[in-house]
């Protein structure tokens, strides 16, 4: 083989080793990414528990983040949540690494903090003071990544709450995934609650809870996963990227 030869198939394997990498690399953390630029929002409800104790939780695949909201650091089942405190009126940026948290009153009223009970997460919470809807909005994600969002509440104090609540999901100014749902917890069996959203195609989730005439809104903590990869989706991906490994292997021999 000459020189020249011997340098062009070299160079054809760098390539195609380079254009395998994301793939081969998806397959070993277990979390597949898509291209950005063919997101379709999604979202949808694929979990409520609800108890009259305090909830052990269940991470959903692997943890980003985890926020105690209006309380210290904690820990519940081995999940390490970090501290986040309202700062006023106004948007309250509550994280900003690895995803941007922020949370505000429909009209910019002051948020603030409160004690509901004993417990570490479900016993702290941030509140609206004021008659108006509360948002809670997480920015930063990867629209190739699906999440699951659970988002605590619960108030040993037994003030109820029930309606409904309003999940949105974006990608870029696209029109958004919308879900509707029933939120109930403060009360008997449903003291405590872990509402699980599943989210995938967006780069922005947003969470709405209205003020119902006798109680505002609260949350009392966050937890962001990104959701393994379907068991099917790997079996399929998985021939191919062996294949392009073998073919890269089967240059290199032939340069060498």
């Amino acid at each position: 083989m000459s020189l020249s030869s011997f340098v062009a198939t070299r160079n054809r394997a760098r390539r195609a080793l380079l254009s395998t990498a994301p793939l081969i690399a998806a397959l070993g953390v277990g979390v597949l990414t898509a291209p950005a630029a063919h997101a379709q929002a999604a979202i949808s409800l694929i979990g409520n528990t609800s108890s009259a104790s305090v909830l052990s939780l269940t991470p959903m695949g692997t943890i980003i983040t985890a926020i105690n909201f209006g309380g210290g650091a904690a820990n519940n089942n081995g999940i390490a949540f970090t501290a986040a405190s309202a700062t006023g009126s106004g948007i309250n940026t509550l994280a900003v690494a690895p995803l941007t948290v922020t949370m505000n009153a429909a009209n910019n009223g002051p948020l603030s903090n409160a004690g509901t009970g004993s417990d570490a997460i479900f016993g702290t919470e941030i509140f609206t003071t004021t008659n108006s809807s509360q948002i809670l909005t997480v920015s930063g994600l990867n629209p190739g990544v699906t999440y699951n969002f659970q988002l605590l509440h619960g108030d040993a104090r037994q003030l109820p709450y029930n309606g409904t609540q309003t999940y949105l999901s974006y990608f870029g100014a696209n029109t958004p995934a919308t879900l509707t749902t029933n939120l109930t917890f403060g009360t008997g069996s449903t003291t405590y609650v872990d509402q699980i959203v599943q989210v995938s195609g967006a780069d922005t989730f947003t969470a709405s809870m209205p003020f119902l005439g006798t109680r505002g809104g609260s949350y009392n903590g966050l937890i962001v996963s990104a959701a393994a990869p379907e068991p099917s989706a790997l079996l399929l991906l998985a021939p191919g990227a062996l294949g392009m490994v073998g073919v890269i292997a089967r240059r290199r021999k032939v340069a060498d």
